[in-house]
């Protein structure tokens, strides 16, 4: 999804358009995105050669960075970017698809990166569902993404939300 559907959320709702650039030279699309209503752009550590730029030039922006991290990527990665961003993003599944289990593993990283900041935002984005997200939560996540758990619940979207949020 693009810049087009930025824009199409930010013309229908004032609540946070939460980006993760998921893209190999994230540098080159974040004014775009912050032009079409972006309020956090995170970008991957894995990707572009200079996230401390990338991050400052988010915030120059007027939005808020936040810094990714894919399930093979230790935690000590980011953590001196940590008084740079806003959130970090947990990739709790391999980038690919959909429906993919939560690798348990992703809990032990949670807790590193909490101990290192007890007030930044910590998402988690994969696998998160009725089962896996109590265990998130504890281990110091606060924001989750969740696709199968509200799409595919069997009693609708509206009780999969409700499910999830009574789980906190």
């Amino acid at each position: 999804m693009g810049t087009s559907i930025v824009a199409a959320c930010r013309q229908v709702s004032q609540l946070p358009v939460d980006v993760h650039l998921m893209i190999e030279n994230p540098e080159r699309y974040i004014e775009a995105f912050a032009k079409a209503g972006a309020s956090l752009i995170t970008i991957h550590v894995e990707t572009g050669y200079h996230p401390y730029r990338t991050l400052q030039a988010i915030r120059d922006l007027g939005c808020r960075p936040g810094i990714a991290i894919n399930p093979g990527t230790a935690a000590t990665a980011i953590l001196p970017m940590l008084s740079l961003v806003d959130m970090v993003l947990v990739l709790g599944t391999n980038p690919g698809f959909s429906g993919q289990a939560f690798i348990p593993q992703m809990l032990t990283k949670l807790v590193e990166i909490r101990q290192q900041n007890t007030t930044i935002l910590i998402e988690v984005d994969g696998g998160m569902n009725a089962e896996t997200l109590p265990a998130a939560f504890h281990a110091g996540a606060n924001v989750f993404v969740a696709g199968n758990a509200v799409f595919k619940h069997p009693e609708g979207i509206a009780s999969g939300v409700q499910t999830l949020r009574a789980l906190t």
